[in-house]
């Protein structure tokens, strides 16, 4: 849904003034803002749900985490979409002049698909074996292929294997991190 908001703004980008770009600009930055600040919010709740060993706030918080990412990651892949069809705009110049490892997830089709996409999985699965929610080392378990996960979290590394692909948590909070002070210190007026 938010690709087509974007979209549609950037439809309007190539009939409208001047004054439109500087109020895309703005809506832009203050979303990008919100996503981070979710994101952020997250993943302070994560840690402290690890902290107490509360399972279902644990899931909770990853997955709230990892869908603000892949809505921050959705921003950034418009960014680029038009930075490459030529919009000049320090503010979009600023946000895709990183090689960020967030942009690996997409809203779309993340959890909102799942049906279609654990169907996918487990009919690939050679294993019958499947591992779900579990908060361990896996290291613990090393007599499991990582494709048998369908949710992992290590505790310590803060990896999360979401059906036997591993997502670095740590890695991109450290991000919306830097991505919180880049907008920060370009958080000029339009």
């Amino acid at each position: 849904m938010i690709n087509e908001q974007l979209e549609s703004v950037g439809r309007k980008l190539k009939e409208e003034s001047y004054g439109e770009v500087n109020k895309l600009m703005t809506a832009l930055r203050m979303e990008m803002e919100h996503q981070v600040e979710i994101g952020l919010k997250a993943y302070r709740e994560l840690e402290k749900a690890l902290e107490e060993a509360d399972g279902p706030e644990v899931w909770y918080s990853a997955h709230s985490f990892l869908n603000s990412i892949a809505k921050i990651s959705d921003i950034l892949r418009w960014c680029e979409k038009k930075r490459d069809n030529g919009l000049q705009d320090d503010m979009i110049s600023a946000l895709t002049s990183e090689n960020w490892s967030l942009l690996e997830l997409r809203s779309n089709g993340f959890f909102e698909d799942f049906g279609d996409e654990l169907e996918e999985w487990a009919l690939n699965e050679v294993n019958n074996e499947v591992l779900e929610k579990n908060i361990f080392s896996k290291e613990v378990i090393s007599t499991m292929d990582e494709c048998e996960m369908l949710r992992h979290l290590d505790p310590e590394s803060h990896e999360f294997t979401f059906r036997g692909k591993t997502y670095d948590l740590a890695g991109y909070h450290k991000e919306i991190l830097e991505l919180k002070e880049y907008i920060q210190e370009r958080a000029y007026i339009y």
